[in-house]
């Protein structure tokens, strides 16, 4: 595995996107898409650009006695990839297709709940192109991101059976770079929402009968590796599966739910603060016991020693059979650098672990839990719901799709 590593991504250049997916859809002057994909599939080799809110990487894997000759097909690739207005215009048109199906697709639909709630509508928008600004793209500036890519400044990762003087003869001969790189674009950082009141958004949806509610709260609260065991205890006995006592208490002992679940989040940077989220799929008539029995639970944590052992041990069992291994290390390390830590995790949650107790977890749940403020949005038919009900969790305020989409 070879990978090109930027510091740059979504929040940087929200087209970024865009062109990294098109880059499939096109050849060069020597090669069409079709010969190119031929090509890497005789080689036992693929490739990919992939890009994320802060970062882009170009991944290139395979048989390691044709990496040379891989990289100088991808090399080429991305230093001539050619424009076509037609092929972008059904490249366009599938993406505008799989909108519609989004909207028209209750479980896609209510996926883009949480994300809203986290970062609001600018933070949504910080990241996605509405249909209108999608139309105004065109193919030529697409493929120009995709030349550009060279000029940035990158790390270059690798993994493999290479010693690294080899390693670096074949990037030295293939990866062609400037002499002088330039910085990347800054990644335009929208901050999570502190929430300071409870809100309530409908998000609708005509003619259903169910609805999903997320929530999220957040109390600004930074990494704390101390109670990294606690975290993971909280959420393996609470919160995270289908034998945690969410699950147990909505659905098993009371049949209120489809499904539920609960998690007590680490943040990703270390500009970002730990949350916590919930998520629920129920029945319209049942939405006043949910709320009420959902609440209860998640602020009156019910003890149960029995589930706490189990859950104890499949966390130490995990945790002792888990391995981090082939490219994965360097991720790992990459994800590890993002959060502001220098070691790995796992090791000080195992330790952490060896000796919670029941009463250790209580006390996470009530200092950091119990009684937070909610942002509660609900993917519903909002003429289906008790508004009485609703307003329990804050005034209900009834959002266009476009809101929590971005396009």
């Amino acid at each position: 595995t070879l990978c090109y590593y930027y510091d740059m991504g979504n929040l940087a250049d929200k087209e970024l996107q865009i062109a990294a997916d098109y880059l499939n859809y096109i050849g060069t002057d020597k090669l069409s898409a079709q010969e190119i994909a031929q090509k890497f599939y005789l080689l036992g080799c693929e490739f990919g650009v992939y890009v994320q809110k802060r970062h882009t990487f170009i991944q290139l894997s395979g048989l390691s006695d044709h990496m040379q000759e891989a990289m100088s097909l991808l090399e080429d690739l991305l230093a001539n990839a050619k424009p076509d207005e037609d092929s972008y215009k059904t490249y366009v048109a599938n993406i505008l297709k799989d909108r519609q199906n989004v909207v028209a697709t209750f479980d896609r639909y209510s996926r883009f709940l949480m994300p809203f709630l986290t970062y609001g509508e600018e933070g949504v928008h910080a990241t996605t192109l509405t249909n209108e600004e999608l139309l105004a793209t065109n193919s030529e500036d697409m493929t120009e991101r995709i030349h550009k890519l060279s000029e940035y400044q990158h790390s270059v990762l690798y993994y493999g059976p290479l010693e690294l003087d080899a390693v670096v003869a074949s990037v030295d001969a293939e990866h062609k770079v400037p002499e002088t790189l330039v910085a990347c674009p800054e990644n335009k950082i929208v901050p999570q929402i502190l929430p300071e009141k409870n809100e309530c958004f409908l998000v609708p949806y005509k003619g259903t009968t169910s609805f999903v509610m997320a929530q999220y709260a957040n109390k600004g609260t930074a990494l704390d590796v101390e109670n990294l065991g606690k975290i993971r205890m909280y959420n393996e006995y609470f919160g995270g599966g289908m034998n945690t006592i969410v699950f147990q208490e909505m659905r098993e002992k009371r049949s209120l739910c489809y499904g539920a679940g609960t998690k007590y989040s680490l943040p990703f940077y270390t500009d970002e603060k730990m949350s916590y989220s919930t998520r629920i799929q129920s029945q319209n008539d049942k939405l006043g016991e949910c709320i009420e029995v959902f609440d209860d639970i998640i602020n009156n944590m019910p003890m149960s020693q029995t589930a706490f052992e189990i859950s104890k041990q499949g966390v130490l069992t995990q945790l002792r059979t888990e391995r981090v291994t082939r490219d994965n290390i360097l991720f790992s390390y990459l994800d590890a650098k993002d959060m502001g830590v220098d070691f790995d995790m796992r090791k000080n949650t195992f330790e952490q672990l060896q000796n919670i107790t029941l009463k250790d977890v209580e006390e996470f749940q009530q200092n950091n839990v119990k009684g937070m403020v909610y942002r509660s949005a609900f993917a519903c038919d909002p003429q289906s719901l008790d508004k009485n009900q609703l307003q329990k969790l804050g005034e209900p305020i009834v959002l266009s799709p476009e809101k929590i989409f971005g396009f």
